[in-house]
């Protein structure tokens, strides 16, 4: 369709738990340095949307992780616009996961070693408002009524 999609920024937590679980092992001279965290800058690309292309996304309260994503491109790459309700996770929102054991316990627990930043910085980084607010069983409807205009 010729879009380039904005570039959501990542905090990734840089620590040798992480480097035991995943392909991040390059990144293991950083702790030598005394880094611990690495910022990848979010960004919005000049002229995104060559074709003129519109898009609709519905989205509810089951919206959340690649769903949230292609949400977030489309408000704030504004080559869309969102029909529905809030959806459950933020624009801003941890990610990348992995699990171990606690070392005394044993519990079996998973954390986040990166936190995903909006693009547009500028926007709400909690909420990611639809522009037709509504109850989404009504969405399709509606967002097909839109397009036809």
């Amino acid at each position: 369709m010729g879009l380039t999609v904005p570039s959501f920024g990542v905090m990734n937590r840089i620590s040798p738990l992480l480097f035991e679980q995943s392909a991040f092992w390059f990144l293991r001279p950083l702790l030598w340095f005394g880094i611990d965290y690495i910022l990848f800058e979010p960004y919005i690309h000049a002229n995104n949307n060559p074709n003129n292309v519109f898009v609709s996304v519905l989205t509810d309260n089951l919206t959340y992780s690649s769903a949230k994503l292609m949400s977030t491109w489309v408000a704030d790459g504004g080559f869309g616009n969102i029909i529905g309700g809030l959806s459950r996770q933020a624009p801003n929102a941890f990610g990348e996961i992995f699990s171990f054991y606690l070392p005394y316990s044993n519990f079996y627990v998973t954390v986040s070693s990166s936190q995903f930043l909006r693009p547009n910085v500028n926007a709400d980084p909690v909420v990611l408002l639809p522009d037709i607010l509504i109850d989404p069983s009504y969405a399709l409807e509606v967002a097909l009524e839109y397009l036809r205009r």
